[in-house]
C-alpha cells in the first residue's frame, strides 16, 4: 500500500531527499518538509508534478462534484476561464467575501459575478469573520446527497486552511507559501469526503516560489483597509514597485489589495508604458493581487512589465460607491 504525506499528498520516500515525500522515518505520517513547515515554519519550495490540465482531467473523468475556491481578491479572467473548463458537476466558492468592509453583500456579490463572468452554476460566498460558515460546504454536500467532493482553486487560494476549519484538525499543511499541497488528499468527515487537490498556477504568475515575501504581503489575513484617492493630472501611483498606474486624471480611484503591500505615489515618471482604456466604474483588476476600482472613464498608463498582469472588467461591487 502506498503511504501519502498527510499534509500534502506527495508518496512517502526514504530514498531522495531531494524529492518530495522524503522523510528518514518508515511510519512518519508526514514528509520533512510539511514536518518542518508545520513545526518551525521552514518553507522548502517545491515543484508540482500536475500541470493545470492534469487536475482538470482527472476532475472532468470522475462523477464527483467540484468545489471550486477563491477569494474575492483573485476572481480574475484565468480563474474563471479554468473553473468554466471544468466539466464535471460544480459550485463556485468565494472564500473571505467579507474581507472587503461594507462594500457589498454577498447577495450582491453573487449577482454581480453571475453577470460578470456568466456563472450559471450555484455560488457559496463564505465569511472570513464568522468561520461557522465553512460548514456551508458540508451541509451543500449532505442537501445535495453528494457523497465525494473536490476541493479545487489555484495555489494559495486557503484550501487547506478551509479544509482545517472545516474538520477541526490541523492535519493538511498550510503556509503562506506557494504549492503547499502537491497530490491529491483524501480526508474523511463523516460519512462524506472531501478531496484536497494540487492548486492551478498561473500561466504568468505576478510570484512564485522563489519571492516568498512578496507571497505573505499578497494574501491578506486580516479585513483589508480599502484605499481611496481623489487623483490629479500625471499623478502615478506605484504598488511594490513593480506595477505603475499613471494619470487617472480628476477622478477617484479606490486600490482593494492587501494592507500590507506597499502604494507609493509620485508625480512623474520614466518606465515605459501602454495605454488602457476605462469606462465609467470599471475594475483594473492585477491578477493574483486585486483590483483597483475607477470612478470616471480615463486613459491611464501603465508599465508595459505589467501588461500581463492587467485587466478589466466592470465593478463587481457595483453601484455602490455611486
Amino acid at each position: 500500500m502506498i503511504k501519502r504525506c498527510i499534509g500534502c499528498g506527495a508518496k512517502l520516500q526514504q530514498i531522495n531527499p531531494n524529492e518530495p515525500g522524503y522523510t528518514p522515518k518508515t511510519d512518519a505520517k508526514y514528509c520533512m518538509r510539511c514536518f518542518k513547515m508545520n513545526n518551525y515554519g521552514q518553507i522548502k519550495p517545491e515543484k508540482v508534478n500536475k500541470n493545470n490540465q492534469d487536475v482538470i482531467n482527472l476532475m472532468n473523468k470522475s462523477t464527483s462534484t467540484v468545489f471550486f475556491l477563491t477569494d474575492i481578491l483573485n476572481i480574475n479572467a484565468e480563474t474563471m476561464q479554468t473553473f468554466q473548463s471544468i466539466t464535471a458537476p460544480k459550485i463556485l466558492v468565494i472564500s473571505k467575501s467579507d474581507i472587503i468592509p461594507n462594500e457589498i453583500s454577498g447577495d450582491k456579490l453573487i449577482k454581480s459575478l453571475q453577470e460578470t463572468y456568466h456563472v450559471t452554476t450555484d455560488i457559496i460566498a463564505l465569511s472570513a469573520k464568522k468561520h461557522v460558515y465553512t460548514k456551508s460546504i458540508l451541509k451543500y454536500m449532505e442537501n445535495n446527497n453528494i457523497k465525494k467532493a473536490y476541493l479545487a482553486g489555484y495555489t494559495n487560494c486557503g484550501k487547506s486552511t478551509l479544509i482545517n476549519e472545516i474538520t477541526g484538525k490541523n492535519d493538511i499543511t498550510t503556509s503562506s507559501s506557494v504549492n503547499t499541497t502537491l497530490d491529491f488528499i483524501n480526508i474523511p468527515i463523516g460519512s462524506l469526503t472531501l478531496m484536497d487537490t494540487p492548486g492551478f498556477n498561473y500561466q504568468e504568475p505576478l510570484y512564485n516560489e522563489t519571492n516568498l515575501s512578496l507571497v505573505k504581503k499578497i494574501n491578506p489575513s486580516t479585513m483589508i483597509k480599502p484605499k481611496s484617492y481623489q487623483t490629479k493630472e500625471n499623478q502615478v501611483f506605484i504598488v511594490e514597485g513593480v506595477l505603475e498606474f499613471q494619470n487617472f486624471g480628476q477622478n477617484k480611484v479606490i486600490f482593494y489589495i492587501s494592507n500590507d503591500l506597499d502604494l507609493k505615489k509620485k508625480y512623474a515618471s520614466t518606465t515605459e508604458t501602454y495605454p488602457l482604456s476605462i469606462k465609467d466604474n470599471t475594475d483594473i483588476v492585477i491578477k493574483g493581487m486585486g483590483f483597483i476600482n475607477v470612478k470616471k472613464a480615463c486613459t491611464v498608463m501603465i508599465n508595459k512589465n505589467a501588461k500581463p498582469y492587467i485587466e478589466t472588467r466592470n465593478s463587481i461591487l457595483g453601484g455602490c460607491h455611486e
